[in-house]
């Protein structure tokens, strides 16, 4: 086993640059050294060269439903990925064994042939790909006290000119494990989640919600 070795590091996160101290085998001390440094300098000459613009996305929870960590944390999962599966789901294309063999048919309701898979083309916003896909991924997870609060950031949304399933997603879960029904349909609205934006825009919602605790 490697020497323990005593280290002091700055480590990137979604609030900044953090010092961290403690105890880390030397290997592992070397490779985090050699990947904290790529990431800052990505880091650093990204804010340098973009005119220190910072994308990020927030994700907006319910308290009072008292979701386990489990369940929470599906929650805001299917609040992050929003933005990207249902424009995949719009733009997917099912490709079938003839369009394979060189007979491209469009599949239509009926048809029996075997969908092998499904091709996406997708275009993304400069920005979007380059501050956070090919960043860092700042994520904020802020609490809601309840449903009335959490539609408030949709009617800010809104105002802003934001349109529901472009701009922001809300997440209704089906109630097939802890939660009980609020709607009619069987679901309860659990989050909203929204597209990963200019910081200086999404904080004008972020800011009048706490981290959820």
């Amino acid at each position: 086993m490697d020497k323990i070795t005593r280290y002091k590091i700055r480590q990137i996160d979604s609030k900044g640059i953090q010092e961290r101290s403690g105890e880390i085998h030397r290997r592992e001390y070397e490779y985090k050294i050699f990947t904290i440094s790529k990431r800052f300098y990505k880091y650093n000459n990204g804010r340098k060269n973009r005119g220190a613009k910072m994308y990020k996305q927030i994700i907006i929870a319910r308290k009072d439903l008292n979701m386990s960590p489990g369940k929470l944390a599906a929650q805001v999962s299917h609040a992050s990925m929003a933005f990207l599966s249902r424009d995949i789901k719009k733009r997917s294309l099912p490709i079938t064994k003839s369009m394979l063999n060189g007979l491209w048919k469009q599949v239509e309701l009926g048809d029996e042939e075997i969908i092998e898979f499904y091709s996406v083309a997708m275009s993304i916003d400069k920005d979007l790909y380059e501050q956070w896909l090919d960043g860092i991924f700042t994520k904020c997870i802020l609490e809601a006290k309840n449903k009335n609060k959490l539609l408030k950031a949709k009617k800010m949304a809104e105002d802003m000119g934001m349109k529901e399933n472009e701009g922001f997603f809300l997440i209704r879960d089906c109630c097939l494990t802890e939660l009980e029904p609020e709607d009619e349909d069987g679901r309860t609205l659990t989050c909203i989640g929204f597209r990963p934006m200019d910081s200086e825009i999404i904080d004008k919602i972020g800011k009048k919600y706490q981290l959820y605790k």
